[in-house]
């Protein structure tokens, strides 16, 4: 498994990306948006709800 970056992604090569749903690991933007989210008015109705930000990861 080879991480290198791309931009402000780290991208994953060779045998790892398996590993990932996605293929890749999350970035700042990722969790970024569910921050932003949460701080809009658009969650005003979410309570007491737990967001997991892994990429499908714990789904497997």
């Amino acid at each position: 498994m080879i991480f290198k970056m791309k931009g402000c992604v780290l991208v994953i090569t060779g045998g790892g990306k398996d590993l990932f749903p996605l293929g890749r690991l999350g970035s700042v933007g990722d969790v970024g948006n569910t921050v932003l989210f949460l701080a809009s008015d658009e969650s005003a109705f979410t309570t007491f709800t737990e967001f997991v930000i892994d990429g499908g990861a714990t789904a497997r």
